[in-house]
């Protein structure tokens, strides 16, 4: 029972803590805030909750949560997703450089490379930790 309240606890400082932020970046009385983003925010927010559900049935239950070869996926789809992000910043940069200096075209702007980065990174380590877990070969 005590790891549940930790758990909870540690579920509802992250809740504050990004919540908070994205209530002054979205400014939902804006003209141009869009519902989609809420709806969005809640449906991530529900499957969060049903994972968290199932994890916690399945311990119960007794069944192990990350074996060894979990592990060794999860390092190694978070190694070549850091990687390719290191690229990705490096072709960035090398856009910023060359594009944008010596031919004319637009800058990115922060906000659009940081939405780049967290949305590349995040289905990028979840396609290959999919990838890594459901293939048969050795990690």
């Amino acid at each position: 029972m005590e790891c549940d309240r930790k758990l909870m606890g540690w579920i509802f400082f992250a809740a504050v803590f990004i919540l908070l932020p994205l209530w002054h970046v979205f400014n939902f009385e804006s003209p141009g805030f869009s519902p989609v983003i809420l709806g969005g925010l809640l449906i991530f927010g529900i499957i969060f909750l049903f994972a968290l559900k199932k994890a916690r049935q399945e311990k119960k239950e007794g069944y192990v949560l990350r074996d060894e070869r979990t592990v060794l996926a999860h390092f190694k789809a978070g190694y070549y997703t850091f990687i390719t992000t290191l690229l990705l910043g490096f072709g960035l940069m090398l856009y910023n450089m060359l594009l944008v200096g010596n031919h004319g075209f637009g800058p990115m702007l922060g906000r659009h490379v940081v939405v780049l980065f967290v949305v590349f990174m995040s289905v990028l380590y979840a396609l290959l930790t999919w990838y890594f877990n459901s293939s048969g070969e050795n990690v």
